[in-house]
């Protein structure tokens, strides 16, 4: 009974902040967007074309990991389609910037890709073969950005400072971590599950540092935007006591992230990388019994939040674009999300070789160094489980660290079997979720460790009834 209650209450407290976000943040994205697109014609094109000549930008789409370009080229030109003036009316521009495909038919993910199209249209002056059609799937957070950017700086530019930006992020908040010993040190507030998070926090942002893929994927015009939303919710659930705020407090900060991680996404692996590494992180913040008695409303309460939020955020866009193109919308959007849950062509043995294939991604660029650091991983996640259920007595707050990852684990295991097809085709990004796996597989080795180390005490017996426990005395 009391677990539904923890469940009502966080989907009540997640609904009530998804109501403010889902209309605030899109409304913002919307309003930028009408501002920055199109963008100038004549600077933007000769931008495109300097890229093209260089070979910032493939004539046809790369899938590979390629330090120079990163590995997603179709997203980019898509996004540089979205800065065309298409003639359209602005409204339409900010609500679903437009696109280009062939006329008649065909996708820009038919024939080449949308560098293929993107290269006819502006080195081959082929425009005439291609006509503007609406893209609903996304908020589209990434266009006005890339809209203002481009002109100013060139492709290599903003991709330049994309990458400069996340590696700063990431270099910031390890240099925080690796100085919280010290830190804890001179404290009063020095704990071993305080250090225990410092250390967890640490090995994560180790981990995307060198098995991220951030190399790749930073430079990716709406990758390196969301990618900077996610680490800033990884630093506020590390550094900003999650467990001890006021659940007001901690549902609207939840919600602000997965607002603008939303807007930013492409379907890249964001959100179930943010929601799994989320209740890992809160498991980590447990210090006390108390906060251990926390834990479980507060796990509900981010992954509802999160969850109502994406959703919410996803309604208002398509609610806005129904209202703008026509009653047709609904039915397209919902039909590309029947694709990507309900397709029984792709079973878990062939998303498995799919994403195993795509390790490269997230080992430097090599197949190798990527399936070895995810072998290894799974590997010290197994010895660690067995050396905590060996475990005759687990303290409160080390159990639930413990099941906190664990559910962490599960739950990203779910997200990519419900959605095995988007996560099989697309493996080329989603594999990058996976981040968090191997960071935690190493964090549950050293949880291991720890309680081998120091094996929790028994509680002490509690006093007789109306006899009070002697008080303690100091020695002399």
């Amino acid at each position: 009974m009391e677990l539904l209650k923890d469940c009502g209450r966080a989907v009540a407290a997640g609904l009530l902040a998804a109501a403010v976000v889902a209309v605030v943040v899109p409304s913002l994205v919307f309003g930028l967007n009408a501002i920055a697109l199109p963008a100038p014609p004549e600077r933007l094109a000769a931008e495109i074309r300097t890229a093209f000549l260089s070979g910032a930008l493939p004539e046809r789409d790369v899938h590979e990991p390629d330090r120079r370009i990163g590995g997603l080229s179709w997203n980019d030109c898509l996004i540089l389609m979205m800065a065309f003036d298409h003639g359209r009316p602005r409204i339409e521009n900010a609500v679903s910037p437009m696109i280009l495909a062939p006329r008649g038919g065909g996708t820009a993910t038919g024939g080449d890709g949308a560098c293929s199209i993107l290269h006819d249209v502006v080195m081959k002056g082929a425009a005439d073969r291609y006509e503007p059609r609406p893209y609903h799937r996304y908020v589209s957070g990434f266009a006005a950005p890339a809209a203002l950017a481009v002109p100013a700086l060139g492709v290599e530019g903003w991709r330049g400072l994309l990458r400069a930006a996340n590696y700063a992020a990431i270099l910031a908040i390890l240099a925080i971590l690796a100085a919280a010993p010290l830190r804890l040190a001179r404290s009063s507030a020095q704990s071993p599950a305080r250090r225990r998070r410092m250390s967890a926090g640490a090995v994560l942002f180790a981990m995307i540092l060198v098995f991220g893929g951030v190399e790749f994927y930073a430079q990716g015009f709406g990758i390196g935007l969301a990618d900077l939303v996610v680490y800033g919710l990884m630093a506020w659930l590390l550094f900003g006591e999650p467990l001890r705020m006021p659940r007001a407090r901690f549902v609207a900060v939840t919600a602000f992230f997965f607002g603008w991680i939303t807007a930013f996404e492409f379907w890249t692996g964001q959100i179930p990388l943010a929601l799994a590494a989320g209740v890992g992180l809160l498991g980590l913040a447990v210090e006390t019994e108390e906060d251990a008695g926390v834990l479980r409303s507060r796990i509900f309460d981010f992954v509802a939040t999160g969850s109502l939020v994406v959703l919410g955020v996803l309604a208002f866009k398509v609610g806005a674009a129904t209202l703008v193109f026509g009653p047709a919308v609904p039915a397209e959007f919902s039909r590309q999300l029947a694709v990507r849950v309900g397709d029984g062509g792709y079973g878990p043995f062939k998303l498995l070789l799919h994403l195993a294939g795509r390790a490269d991604h997230v080992g430097q660029g090599s197949l190798i160094l990527g399936l070895l650091n995810g072998a290894l991983a799974t590997a010290a996640l197994f010895t660690g489980a067995r050396m905590l259920v060996a475990a005759r007595r687990l303290d409160p707050a080390r159990r639930a660290t413990a099941l906190a990852l664990a559910a962490s684990l599960i739950l990203l295991l779910v997200w990519h079997l419900v959605f095995r097809n988007h996560s099989t085709i697309h493996s080329e990004f989603m594999v990058r979720s996976f981040v968090w796996w191997n960071a935690a597989g190493w964090i549950v080795l050293m949880l291991g460790f720890e309680t081998r180390r120091a094996p929790a005490q028994a509680p002490e017996p509690s006093p007789p009834p109306g006899r009070e426990p002697l008080p303690k005395t100091r020695r002399s």
